[in-house]
């Protein structure tokens, strides 16, 4: 009789230290400047968004100045994730 653990796949625990997967402490401030950017990047297109004559009514609006609100807060590192 065949083995049933054979077939098993392998465990995140396996694969959490295989070289590829280490990173580099310069590329997490890299990965922070980059989501500053993005965020700045959401937080400019949603003030657009609630801005522009074509947004819908004013529900529409007042969510998208609330998206710009939340990016703006993640730009200043007050928000709560």
């Amino acid at each position: 009789m065949a083995s049933i653990h054979n077939n098993r796949r392998p465990t995140d625990k396996s694969r959490r230290f295989s070289p590829g997967h280490q990173k580099s402490h310069s590329s997490v401030g890299s990965q922070h400047n980059s989501a500053m950017g993005d965020w700045q990047r959401n937080y400019n297109r949603y003030c657009e968004l609630a801005r522009s004559p074509g947004s819908g009514d004013a529900v529409a609006r007042e969510q998208y100045w609330q998206h710009a609100e939340h990016f703006y807060r993640l730009m200043n590192g007050s928000a709560t994730l």
